[in-house]
């Protein structure tokens, strides 16, 4: 496992602390390396060590440190809704660790507000997908994450109704991160053994439907937020007829997402 650099820090100065300790010990005791040459190295050490500053705070006491701010956010009134528990969530699942560095950075900062906006709920997979404001993490915004965790449950879902193979075809339009979160999705399914169709550029919602039809896939996808404001995106899902899902197949898709 690598260390991050905090953790790296901390690592290094215990060594010199060891080092140093045990050293001091021999020179007291005029031993083999009391000389001028060693004691000007173990000074130099000191000096290394003391540019160090503080050792940085273990992993377990800097997370207990981060989620007992959390809750005190909670209890002054400045996180609201669910954001304590997904801020919990975003903090201690190791599979959302890539987010965690930025996430803690938020916290040390106090920015409530910002989290407050990206984890006070998680966008609902509704009858026809999700769509919400774009956001750098968390569960109340569409990003990486929540577009990946999308197209995962459909997939999961599909498979569930006996669908061996399948294939899907993916559009989006033309608003920010729309070809990136095309690609994301894509990424997803391929890794769920499908068969997946990308368009190169952004096409219109109905040459969507038309596809999924034309190539015989089992499943759409268009990332777009059709007519939320230019902040928004989305992640529409299409069945094998072309049409946005519907009973019972939304019902699925929401459980598996």
């Amino acid at each position: 496992q690598v260390a991050q650099p905090a953790d790296a820090d901390a690592a290094l100065s215990d060594i010199f602390t060891a080092c140093l300790t045990s050293q001091r010990s021999i020179l007291a005791s005029g031993g083999p390396t009391a000389s001028p040459l060693a004691a000007r190295f173990f000074a130099n050490l000191a000096r290394a060590a003391q540019s160090l500053g503080p050792a940085a705070p273990r992993p377990a006491a800097r997370a207990a440190e981060l989620l007992a701010a959390v809750d005190s956010a909670a209890a002054s009134g400045k996180l609201t809704g669910d954001s304590p528990k997904n801020i919990r969530t975003w903090l201690q699942q190791d599979s959302l660790h890539q987010w965690r560095p930025r996430l803690e950075e938020l916290i040390r900062s106090q920015d409530w507000s910002t989290l407050d906006a990206m984890f006070w709920t998680a966008i609902p997979f509704g009858t026809g997908g999700r769509r919400g404001p774009m956001g750098e993490m968390g569960p109340a915004t569409i990003n990486d994450r929540t577009i990946a965790e999308s197209a995962h449950g459909m997939a999961v879902y599909l498979r569930s109704t006996g669908c061996s193979s399948g294939s899907v075809v993916i559009a989006c339009d033309t608003r920010n991160n729309s070809p990136r979160f095309s690609r994301i999705a894509a990424c997803v399914f391929a890794a769920h053994g499908l068969k997946v169709f990308l368009f190169e550029s952004h096409r219109a919602t109905p040459v969507l439907s038309f596809a999924v039809r034309h190539l015989g896939c089992s499943i759409g996808v268009m990332i777009s937020a059709s007519h939320n404001p230019p902040a928004d995106n989305g992640f529409k899902a299409y069945w094998s007829n072309g049409g946005q899902v519907i009973p019972p197949h939304d019902k699925g898709i929401i459980r598996e997402v």
